[in-house]
């Protein structure tokens, strides 16, 4: 006897990210495809580059919530370079000889790439940064700034340069993406949840006919759609259920 599929849960119920697992899952799924279905291979095709555009989106909404913008790292970056500029030259007059000539050594190195020690100024920060931190990391140079205490913030300093750069690299991916037209959120979703529909339909009427392998493939996307959507189904079903002064505790209890 063929199976009856159930076809109670609707793509249009489900989230953006439940949208999105559903279309990868089933898009797995239809490897399985006999090569001469060319109706439901274009489908997946189609399925594919509409999973990849709504993964563009979410990705993209995700980047422009980053916890640190370019600004906030760029200005932390300053204060610190600033601070430990600060801090050698001052120590250029410590009462102890050794220290004295560690931050003298360091103020060199400085003054050579290009840091202004009364005034810090720089034309190309992260270009002039970058010379700095290569020549900061050389033992020597490392040895001179354990002996004024300031490894710690030479480390901090160059962490928060690294940051900066990998923010610089992720907003500008963003805006290259911008750049690009996509459909809004609700067109794409809505174009996959009925793509989804007409492939588990199809896929149902051959398993229905007893046709394989999409009577195999029918039951797995009855039991990936049913295991993606049953848990919000359930939630919100026992919520409406609720009379008005316990939905909070159907809630919890979900």
């Amino acid at each position: 006897m063929t199976p009856a599929h159930d076809f109670g849960i609707c793509f249009h119920d489900f989230t953006n990210e439940q949208i999105l697992t559903a279309g990868a899952k089933i898009g797995e799924l239809l490897t399985g495809l006999p090569l001469e279905d060319s109706f439901h291979r274009n489908l997946a095709e189609d399925l594919a580059q509409d999973i990849a555009i709504l993964t563009r989106i979410l990705e993209q909404s995700l980047t422009q919530g980053l916890t640190f913008s370019t600004d906030d790292l760029e200005h932390e970056r300053e204060l610190l370079l600033s601070g430990l500029t600060q801090t050698i030259r001052a120590a250029c007059r410590h009462p102890f000889e050794a220290k004295a000539e560690a931050a003298r050594r360091l103020c060199l190195i400085m003054e050579r790439r290009g840091l202004a020690l009364r005034q810090l100024v720089l034309e190309n920060p992260s270009a002039e940064l970058e010379l700095l931190i290569a020549e900061f990391d050389h033992a020597p140079v490392q040895m001179d700034l354990a002996a004024l205490d300031l490894a710690i913030w030479y480390k901090r300093l160059k962490s928060s340069h690294a940051q900066y750069r990998e923010a610089v690299k992720e907003e500008s991916a963003a805006s290259a993406d911008r750049s690009l037209p996509l459909p809004s959120m609700n067109e794409i979703t809505a174009r996959i949840a009925w793509m989804l529909e007409l492939i588990r339909q199809g896929i149902g009427h051959q398993a229905r006919k007893g046709r394989a392998p999409y009577d195999r493939l029918a039951t797995q996307i009855d039991e990936a759609v049913n295991g993606i959507g049953s848990v919000s189904l359930r939630r919100s079903t026992r919520n409406d259920r609720a009379p008005n002064g316990n939905r909070e505790e159907a809630a919890l209890s979900s």
